[in-house]
């Protein structure tokens, strides 16, 4: 109450002059003392006045400030009442102070995070000219570190578009964007593609009090991640053409487009490398892997860049040939095709060789849907594989047949098997130099009640297409150890098996269960594996091969020679028998060729201690030169053809009579 009290003092002074002055008028005193007197009076009056009004200020200013102070910190009502207003005054400003301090870190924490964004930041006050800004955003384009607050909007962009030297679409379509955001106010999220291949992210939109804020990515690895991302899922990695997944996409597409459109034409070529797996197994995967890649560019070649080649996995490809009217074109392809991979490859110092098969059918023509398209084609293709391979076929009706015929046989070959309806045949193999029997072959025979006998080629084609080649090959393994019990210790039974039943899970605990339950000695039983079998670097296939010769079953390599696999073989597993391929066999007194190739695999397996089984043998010449040979057992014709189980026991109990007679009459 300071102010207060020196008005008190004022007007008392006043008061008191004014007495004097009135004493003095009226005891006529000294005029000058009168004269100070009403001065004084005067002045008194004056700074009463005057003390008044700044009062009032005072008080006015104090308000003002305690209430700015409020604004900032509610407690600042606390002073209320405290003190005269000078001592309010002096409060509310330490309130604005701290407050003040509080912003400033507050500003200082906000700058730190904005520099800290990932995103580049950019703000633009109504007034066109930035108001804020991270150092991101000028890293983002190329730009060195500095302040660019307060500069136009234009000379900033210019600035910015130019460090990376956007062209003009892309520079009138950032101006559009934001245009669109300071007319309707609207956030919008929108990306910039630069010719480098660079894309920015922009996320923009205005505030409340018409400034535009602007957030900034570079997106382009994201970018660029998602499109690596969506290449794998639908481009074959190898060869890099579109896969499967891809294939059917645009298949569905341009038939979809062709229904829409009569003069448009789709052709469906699908085609299989031939010979390509004895390549890849006689080679290896690296040499497979770059024949592919070879032959996906002489293919690539005879393809327009209209149509669509793609690769469907392993040796599997598939054309969509897209034309007008053209129906006969893509057998022009296709001969094309055939030509392109006739001519041998070179590859790491190997000349391989393959060929191509090629089955077609037209949308419209031959089918009306994609799946029915899909199943003409693959008709036509086994054909084309039937009448020879490297070649093409357009499908026919008549092939149709082949798919009731097929699904009719599967059925009937699974009941077959169920009901145990099957019978084995046994052949014989002979000692070349004694003419003992020392083992029978088990052949499967299948006679249908309606359909007479069906050829065990058509019927083991099924079984393996299907998957029944396992369930046939266990019912085989089981009758043959159980009919082969009674022959004696010194006859085999061979029983082929096939690469699926290797890789079925258990296969050897079934083997020793077949065994077990037979009384059969594991010993007597030999598996024929064929030289086709995929068992290159296949570890899986050739550890059961391994655990088989440890329980003491044998294992023989069949149609040595074919498959161009077996050196690679031997070197993996060592086989208890080679046998022979008939092909060679039967040529034998025909020419010096075919005697070359059996003398070098029966050497072969004389120096690795293997015996060979030759197939085939029809004639006394062919026995007489392969026995020349060293050879040890023959099987074929000429020794018995493949007969039921009686026959196989009349065979046997002959050897034995004959035997014994020929004991009875060395003794006499």
């Amino acid at each position: 109450m300071a102010g207060g009290t020196s008005l008190v003092a004022l007007t008392a002074a006043n008061i008191f002059s004014l007495l004097f002055c009135a004493a003095g008028i009226y005891h006529r005193l000294d005029p000058w003392l009168v004269l100070i007197a009403a001065v004084s009076m005067a002045l008194c009056v004056a700074a009463i006045l005057i003390k008044k009004g700044e009062s009032r200020r005072l008080n006015e200013l104090t308000e003002s400030v305690r209430a700015l102070a409020r604004s900032f910190d509610e407690t600042a009502a606390l002073i209320a009442g405290e003190g005269d207003e000078v001592d309010q005054l002096a409060q509310a400003l330490d309130v604005l102070r701290e407050s003040s301090r509080r912003a400033m870190v507050s500003e200082a924490n906000l700058k730190a995070a904005v520099e800290n964004m990932v995103e580049g930041i950019v703000m633009i006050s109504a007034n066109g000219k930035v108001a804020l800004h991270n150092q991101r955003l000028l890293k983002i384009f190329g730009l060195p570190a500095m302040n660019a607050i307060g500069l136009p909007r234009a000379e900033f962009n210019a600035m910015l578009v130019g460090a990376l030297r956007w062209p003009r679409s892309a520079q009138d379509y950032l101006q559009k964007q934001l245009a669109e955001i300071r007319s309707d106010g609207n956030y919008r999220v929108f990306d910039v593609e630069l010719p480098d291949n660079r894309v920015l992210r922009y996320s923009a939109s205005m505030l409340v009090d018409g400034n535009v804020m602007s957030y900034v990515e570079d997106i382009s690895e994201q970018r660029a991640a998602a499109a690596s991302i969506l290449r794998l899922a639908h481009y074959d990695t190898l060869t890099d053409l579109p896969n499967r997944t891809l294939f059917q996409e645009r298949f569905v597409t341009a038939v979809e487009s062709a229904e829409r459109e009569p003069a448009a034409c789709v052709t469906l070529l699908l085609c299989d490398l031939d010979r390509f797996k004895a390549v890849n197994d006689t080679y290896g995967h690296p040499v497979g892997d770059e024949l592919l890649r070879q032959a996906t560019r002489r293919m690539r070649a005879q393809v327009r860049t209209d149509n669509i080649l793609a690769r469907l996995g392993g040796d599997e490809f598939a054309v969509i040939y897209l034309s007008r009217n053209d129906h006969e074109g893509a057998e022009g392809l296709a001969r094309r095709l055939v030509a392109c991979l006739e001519q041998p490859f070179e590859i790491r110092g190997h000349e391989v060789s393959v060929g191509i098969s090629i089955g077609i059918a037209t949308a419209r023509v031959h089918a009306t849907s994609v799946d029915d398209l899909m199943i003409r084609a693959d008709l036509a293709l086994y054909a084309a594989k039937q009448d020879g391979r490297n070649r093409h076929r357009v499908y026919e009706p008549a092939m149709s047949m082949f798919t009731d015929e097929y699904g009719g046989l599967e059925s009937a070959l699974r009941k077959a098997i169920d009901n145990d309806s099957l019978h084995i045949h046994y052949q014989p193999q002979v000692d070349l130099r004694t003419r003992r029997i020392v083992a029978f072959e088990a052949l499967a025979r299948w006679d249908r009640a309606e359909r007479g006998t069906v050829s065990a080629d058509t019927f083991i084609s099924v079984a393996e297409k299907s998957g029944l080649i396992v369930p046939l090959g266990a019912w085989v393994l089981r009758r043959a150890c159980t009919d082969a019990l009674g022959w004696g210790d010194d006859i085999m039974i061979a029983v082929n098996v096939a690469p699926q039943q290797l890789r079925t899970e258990g296969f050897v605990d079934m083997v020793s269960d077949v065994l077990a339950k037979a009384g059969l000695k594991a010993t007597r039983l030999e598996l024929e594996i064929t030289e086709s079998a995929p068992l290159y670097d296949d570890e899986a296939m050739l550890t059961v091969l391994r655990k088989l010769a440890i329980i003491g079953v044998r294992v023989s390599m069949d149609d040595f020679g074919t498959g161009n696999t077996g050196l690679s073989y031997l070197h993996k597993f060592r086989f208890d028998r080679l046998k022979i391929d008939q092909s060679f066999v039967r040529k034998l007194g025909d020419g010096r060729e075919a005697e070359l190739i059996v003398n070098a695999i029966v050497e072969l397996s004389v120096s690795l201690n293997v015996e060979t089984v030759a197939e085939g043998i029809e004639t006394e010449q062919q026995a007489a030169i392969l026995r020349s040979m060293n050879c040890s057992i023959g099987q074929g014709f000429l020794f018995g053809r493949p007969a039921p189980l009686s026959v196989a026991n009349s065979l046997i109990a002959e050897q034995n009579a004959a035997f014994a007679n020929d004991q009875l009459v060395s003794r006499r």
